[in-house]
């Protein structure tokens, strides 16, 4: 994990390498530890690592964006250059708002738990065996993921706002497959691996997935349905994306423009 006194670090330098008259830098990433399984089997053990860095600059009203994944000596002073040198040939944003003024930003306390990124491939492994066994018992297909991560974010602009915050991070995503076109999905994510109630989810999804067997064709039309709590949360999050937007606001791209203040559900 990038500490808070490293990221800060690299932040202040990159802000003391920009001859911007505005300069934000944000810094983000952490590590992933992912244990895959197939056919009813744990099919591969994977980690990742990687922080990536967003510079963005202003001279006046012209700004600039680069970024990065390497970002020690020249190669952060690189990224910069290149946010300078697309801030220099950018017609200038009319609408460009100044970054922030310095401010306190809160942090976070138990966002990050050491239980959670330390949880081992073996560990996961035996939380995954009942729930392996059980589908080649029933006859299913099981598949899917079960992911532990930390994460960061640091932020820092030419006015001396800096702000850092770290997480963890738990996931399961799991398919159950039946014969004769059954199939169903279940997923849950936490900070937290101990609330992972994988074996529950994992009985609801083999449920439905013998339920969803022989489907039928069904003509076009209006028809009451009952959603899982996860194919609403998927709607919301497209629905909060793409519908709730503030650009998409100020653009009148988005259903609530021009709808402040107005009850819509």
């Amino acid at each position: 994990m990038l500490s808070k006194k490293k990221a800060k670090e690299i932040l202040e330098e990159a802000i003391r390498t920009s001859p911007a008259d505005e300069t934000e830098v944000i810094i983000n990433g952490g590590k992933t530890f992912s244990t895959r399984f197939t056919n009813n089997y744990i099919s591969q053990n994977g980690a990742q690592k990687e922080y990536d860095i967003t510079v963005r600059v202003a001279f006046g009203q012209q700004v600039g964006v680069a970024g990065g994944n390497i970002f020690d000596g020249d190669n952060l002073k690189q990224v910069v250059e290149n946010a300078c040198n697309a801030a220099r040939h950018s017609k200038p944003d009319l609408e460009w708002t100044p970054v922030l003024a310095a401010r306190e930003v809160p942090e976070l306390q138990d966002a990050y738990l050491a239980d959670t990124i330390d949880y081992t491939p073996e560990e996961k492994a035996a939380r995954l065996a009942p729930i392996l066994k059980r589908s080649i018992e029933r006859g299913l297909t099981s598949a899917g993921m079960l992911v532990n991560s930390d994460n960061m974010l640091a932020v820092m602009n030419s006015q001396g706002l800096f702000g850092y915050q770290a997480w963890t991070g738990a996931s399961f995503t799991y398919t159950a497959m039946a014969a004769n076109q059954g199939s169903a999905w279940a997923e849950y994510h936490s900070h937290d691996m101990r609330e992972l109630e994988i074996e529950a989810l994992a009985e609801q999804a083999m449920e439905r997935a013998k339920l969803a067997q022989n489907p039928v064709a069904t003509k076009p039309g209006a028809y009451t349905v009952v959603l899982a709590p996860t194919a609403v949360i998927e709607l919301v999050e497209f629905l909060n994306y793409l519908g709730f937007g503030g650009q998409g606001f100020h653009e009148a791209t988005t259903f609530t423009s021009g709808k402040l203040g107005e009850q819509l559900f």
